[in-house]
């Protein structure tokens, strides 16, 4: 599913930058794909991850998730850096903001998470001119990036997840929630009896965070006809740059002061 071939039509004027895509329709295509990789992790291989046999054998597809995911985020922060003209900069963090709305709307909140991420990253934040976007922009960035903020144990992610659960497209969750649920449930203390099997209280925790997985998985995206191009660019034209020269480009244009 990862490994598409390039459809036909290709060209050298097919879009490459995030800019050079419509907003909605990257949105939609996006929010297609995740719930894509969201539905394909069985709950088995959740199981094998809360006994912490986490590698690509045991959890393939739960790997694939994750590693996108975090592609994606350090794609949003890479996007940002790739100009070093200030005005294609700040058109570049409103065409994402942009798409954080569309996300939003359709109830993508993995998306939601990995442009927030990736815009909230240390690199993107210090760049004071390149924010200095119309209010348009920074108000809709400020009103949905309280679900990217993890105090009170994401309680505000937590609830848009909750009120999304049995309507009728549902959403895409951030995995990452669930797996940091998980992770408490297996570490915390009092859950083990001797024999070292886990005792009630924690095998109901288990069992009421898998159920709630599988029933986000039952749910369904908005309508929205696949394009194999956009398939193509998720899983081979993501190309990030690594962590060191997103800060080195970001301290190139804004020295540090």
């Amino acid at each position: 599913m990862l490994n598409p071939s390039p459809p036909t039509g290709i060209s050298s004027t097919s879009p490459k930058s995030v800019v050079d895509f419509h907003s909605s329709t990257f949105a939609r295509q996006l929010s297609y794909f995740e719930m894509l990789l969201f539905k394909s992790v069985p709950i088995s291989e959740l199981n094998y991850w809360v006994k912490g046999e986490k590698d690509e054998k045991k959890c393939p597809n739960l790997n694939i998730l994750t590693q996108f995911v975090n592609k994606v985020t350090r794609w949003v922060s890479s996007e940002v850096v790739s100009s070093s003209n200030l005005k294609h900069r700040q058109t570049i963090i409103k065409h994402f903001i942009t798409i954080l709305q569309h996300c939003y709307e359709l109830k993508n909140f993995t998306g939601v998470l990995e442009i927030l991420m990736g815009l909230k990253h240390f690199s993107i934040t210090r760049l004071k001119a390149s924010w200095n976007l119309p209010e348009k922009y920074t108000t809709i960035f400020q009103q949905i990036a309280p679900l990217g903020v993890p105090e009170n144990n994401w309680r505000v992610l937590r609830k848009h997840i909750s009120d999304a659960l049995g309507t009728q497209f549902g959403c895409v969750p951030y995995i990452g929630l669930f797996l940091s649920d998980l992770t408490f449930i297996k570490d915390g203390g009092g859950g083990k009896l001797e024999n070292g099997h886990i005792g009630w209280d924690k095998n109901m925790k288990l069992y009421s965070t898998l159920h709630t997985i599988e029933a986000l998985q039952a749910g369904d995206i908005v309508d929205v006809q696949p394009d194999p191009y956009y398939q193509f660019y998720f899983c081979s034209e993501l190309n990030p740059l690594d962590e060191p020269e997103i800060i080195k480009r970001s301290k190139s244009f804004e020295p540090p002061q």
